[in-house]
């Protein structure tokens, strides 16, 4: 494992910073192709490529700022959720699927993904972007870690 220490935080730091990457890179295609082919991950990976399929025919679902203000006006904060929820899970099977398959297939698909969550407003769901009474939403707020997994997405769809 290589050191990645830098000069600021190793001299504030009494041990070593080391940096150790979480999954085998998409170029790694013997990693790649071993997930792909063991036997007993058939009926995930087969479940994967099936969904990611699915969402390369459909369109991306639209989050509608009037849907994201139902939760002020209504209460009711499911409408907007399932799609915002939708979003992340379909950019996972896409990119989960391009790495089993690695043959660029979904590659299209994961950027018009990628293209739509950073064009949202705001990362996070309408009931923690409410101030008080205010009639719209403030995106003032950083958004709250666990809502905000495109960090994490995004983070394992870089090569």
């Amino acid at each position: 494992m290589q050191d990645t220490s830098s000069g600021f935080l190793s001299s504030k730091l009494t041990f070593s910073v080391k940096r150790k990457q979480m999954f085998s890179p998409y170029s790694d295609r013997i990693s790649r192709n071993r997930v792909a082919s063991d036997k007993r991950l058939a009926n995930i990976t087969a479940e994967i490529r099936k969904r990611a399929d699915k969402v390369q025919k459909s369109p991306i679902p639209e989050l509608k700022a009037s849907e994201f203000a139902l939760y002020c006006q209504t209460g009711n904060r499911t409408i907007y959720e399932e799609k915002y929820f939708a979003v992340r899970f379909n950019l996972e099977m896409l990119v989960l699927a391009e790495c089993l398959e690695g043959n660029g297939k979904y590659i299209n698909r994961i950027v018009d993904y990628i293209r739509a969550i950073c064009s949202e407003p705001c990362w996070t769901v309408p009931a923690h972007a409410w101030d008080n009474d205010d009639v719209l939403p403030s995106y003032k707020y950083t958004p709250q870690r666990p809502l905000c997994n495109p960090d994490l997405t995004f983070a394992c769809v870089h090569p």
